[in-house]
């Protein structure tokens, strides 16, 4: 039998790593935020080159921040997609928003950026895309649309920390990673670290955590 996921597996490829790292963090005591948090924070933001990397308990807080941030509350509308985990319209009813959902592109899974713009009103004031299965959204669509009403653009990449977007112009590829440059293609992006999202190696030391990579400490956050 082919396993969906097979964490055994990883764990051979990854488990002296893991092994020495687990056994340094709990030998130090020092298990909650402290120089490893520190120092996770720092690698992202050098690989993504943001500015900052703020850790969260969860992707679904990395989502409220990022929603609050961008000032959405109460009476507002967030256009996103209906086949993701809970936590996606969750965060969007924590901040008092109201979740519209726009129907999947029945081939990859992703909202599909020709339901968007029927569901605009006066009240959206943002459109929360999801990458599912490792495959980003058509970002550059979602993007425009979002440009050209006047909307913001967050990102959910609980499903997609490291994704590359492919454009193809006649014989010439080059591969864009979307999440090397926070608020190239959308306002705020959220990751997380499940252990079935990521993989062991990330998954298990990380337990369930997320975080949020900004250009900007915006006044939401800080508070």
């Amino acid at each position: 039998m082919i396993k969906i996921f097979d964490l055994k597996e990883q764990y051979k490829q990854f488990g002296s790593i893991m092994d020495k790292k687990i056994i340094n963090i709990l030998s130090s005591g020092n298990y909650i935020l402290g120089k490893n948090v520190t120092a996770f924070e720092e690698k992202t933001k050098a690989y993504l080159k943001s500015k900052y990397t703020i850790s969260c308990n969860s992707g679904t807080d990395a989502l409220v921040l990022s929603l609050r941030a961008l000032g959405i509350q109460s009476g507002d509308e967030v256009i996103t997609t209906p086949f993701s985990y809970f936590a996606t319209a969750e965060s969007i009813s924590l901040t008092g928003a109201k979740p519209v959902f726009a129907d999947i592109n029945p081939h990859t899974y992703n909202i599909n950026p020709k339901n968007i713009p029927n569901l605009i009103t006066k009240k959206t004031k943002a459109i929360l895309s999801v990458n599912l299965f490792g495959q980003a959204c058509e970002l550059d669509k979602i993007n425009r649309i979002a440009k050209e009403y006047n909307i913001k653009h967050i990102e959910d990449c609980a499903q997609s920390s490291i994704c590359f977007i492919l454009y193809s112009f006649a014989i010439l590829l080059i591969f864009s990673n979307s999440h090397a440059c926070p608020n190239k293609f959308t306002d705020k992006i959220a990751f997380v670290f499940f252990v079935i999202k990521l993989g062991i190696f990330f998954g298990l030391i990380s337990a369930n955590t997320g975080f949020a990579p900004v250009n900007e400490i915006d006044s939401a956050v800080a508070k």
